[in-house]
């Protein structure tokens, strides 16, 4: 319990600044939240985005005093090597590196269908190599644009 004045302003300030503090260290989670959701989905366009928005905020927490830097840079840090990872994932999930045709691969529609008929290949020819089962998705997804 505050007895001097000056006690008892500084539990007026502390909680004017418990307030404030909390939002914003509340906003700071909604931007690392909407990153995290973004990684999820896989979308590297908008989780970087969604980076690129969560940065700054994180940097003005630091300097407001709600994190420390070294907090704020280890989050970002970490952030921003799983949002790079997300390409490289799918990059190695089709190892279609030399293939000219990728680029069509991650097209919305025809995406699912494929990823389909990946596995049914590879499932019902397990013991063909990885090259020659990418080889045949390859012709398969040929046979479907014409």
């Amino acid at each position: 319990m505050a007895n001097t004045p000056q006690s008892k302003k500084r539990a007026r300030q502390n909680e004017r600044r418990n307030a404030v503090n909390t939002a914003r260290r509340s906003r700071i989670r909604t931007f690392l939240r909407k990153v995290e959701e973004a990684i999820e989905t896989g979308d590297k366009a908008v989780a970087s985005a969604a980076l690129q928005a969560a940065q700054p905020e994180l940097m003005r927490g630091v300097s407001n005093g709600v994190y420390h830097k070294n907090t704020a840079a280890r989050k970002m840090s970490r952030l921003a090597s799983r949002v790079k990872a997300i390409a490289k994932s799918i990059l190695q999930l089709f190892n279609l590196r030399g293939v000219a045709y990728w680029p069509r691969l991650f097209n919305l529609y025809h995406y699912f269908s494929i990823l389909e008929i990946l596995f049914l290949k590879i499932q019902s020819q397990v013991r063909r190599s990885v090259a020659q089962a990418l080889r045949v998705l390859v012709s398969l997804f040929r046979a479907t644009r014409l």
